[in-house]
């Protein structure tokens, strides 16, 4: 069956994340941490705060940012969420999208941010996506159902039709995703 939906996580996958997030904490260490290092506690910092009741990804980038400082010793407010707009795409991101596009293929954003925040990073992007589920669309974030089930929703329930790229993983490029996760994507050049 002939693949429709392409559906990606946007930051971390489309959009540097942790680069936007070391960048955006390191300068208020006087001593900075290894950048991988501070990322992995980052990234553990926002996934307990996740855990917890809703909240807007902007409070969440705020809890994270202000509780990984004062971990430190820094008593400084959150810098995260004044950051995020200039988080950058990754080099071939929009090459690869149009590609996908151009071959006919519907793109869907799957994102645990709020709208407000993601509407700064899609013009990064090189296209406009076809679909953008957020977390503050269904109040929850992945991996809970909320935002697969709403793709699935809107984009059909047939199987085989749709493929998931990348999930925050930053060591899988979008070319790399496209080549290696579906072979119903192949010959699509996205830039490899």
């Amino acid at each position: 069956m002939r693949i429709r939906w392409c559906t990606f996580d946007c930051y971390g996958t489309l959009i540097d994340w942790e680069g936007g997030v070391t960048d955006a904490l390191l300068p208020y260490f006087a001593d900075p941490p290894d950048r991988d290092a501070l990322a992995k506690e980052y990234i553990g910092t926002e996934a307990s705060i996740e855990t917890g009741a809703y909240l807007r990804y902007r409070e969440v980038l705020d809890r994270a940012g202000a509780a990984l400082l004062r971990n430190h010793g820094i008593d400084r407010p959150s810098p995260l969420p004044a950051s995020l707009p200039g988080w950058v795409a990754f080099a071939e991101v929009p090459r690869a999208l149009r590609a996908l596009q151009t071959a006919g293929r519907r793109i869907a954003i799957l994102s645990n941010v709020d709208r407000d925040l993601i509407a700064t990073s899609i013009p990064k992007l090189g296209i406009t996506p076809d679909l953008v589920v957020t977390a503050e669309d269904v109040g929850s974030y992945k991996p809970a159902v909320g935002q697969p089930g709403a793709a699935q929703r809107r984009c059909g329930r047939r199987r085989g039709h749709r493929v998931r790229l990348g999930s925050r993983r930053r060591d899988l490029s979008v070319r790399r995703c496209v080549r290696q996760a579906h072979p119903d994507l192949g010959g699509v050049d996205t830039g490899a």
